[in-house]
């Protein structure tokens, strides 16, 4: 890599991350950062609400906010909640290790509420098979979910985050 390339990555006037780039590409110019606590809660008390999508959304993040990966919540089932007397989200991550969160009471109210108003919209008990978090009806439902479909791609989870991210700092 030559000096020039060196210097703007790790210029404080361009503010790259400072890692050497992986098979010669170079990090974009506004990379992933984390958000400080007061951002995390701005975008779930301020944007979510009370409907359906709100409740999903919320969920997906504070599922994401406790350490789970955008591929990991959208294909995390029913069976994978483990709501007991010491509830946790237990389910398979990356390279087919075993993972482990616990959740505490504001996020099992969240879970107890959004299974509730699932099972609702699918007119049937919920099944370990379920996944968890299902995407929204588009055209003539919009605003409306999807019981039962899954998203798509990660790529939806990011979307969803970043509107949300925007309502918040807008304050709408």
């Amino acid at each position: 890599m030559g000096a020039c390339a060196k210097e703007e990555l790790t210029s404080r006037a361009k503010p790259l991350r400072s890692t050497p780039p992986l098979y010669g590409k170079l990090q974009g110019f506004c990379p992933a950062r984390w958000l400080t606590h007061d951002e995390a809660y701005g975008i779930l008390l301020g944007t979510c609400g009370h409907s359906d999508v709100g409740r999903r959304d919320e969920l997906v993040l504070r599922l994401g906010l406790a350490g789970m990966r955008v591929a990991e919540i959208i294909r995390l089932t029913i069976g994978d909640l483990r709501l007991g007397p010491e509830p946790t989200i237990e389910w398979i991550g990356k390279r087919n290790r075993p993972r482990k969160v616990a959740i505490g009471p504001a996020v099992l109210e969240l879970v107890d509420d959004y299974m509730s108003r699932y099972s609702n919209g699918l007119g049937r008990p919920l099944e370990h098979s379920d996944l968890v978090v299902c995407r929204q009806k588009t055209g003539g439902g919009v605003g409306l979910i999807s019981w039962g479909r899954p998203f798509k791609t990660p790529a939806s989870v990011a979307k969803l985050v970043r509107l949300r991210a925007e309502e918040a700092a807008s304050g709408t």
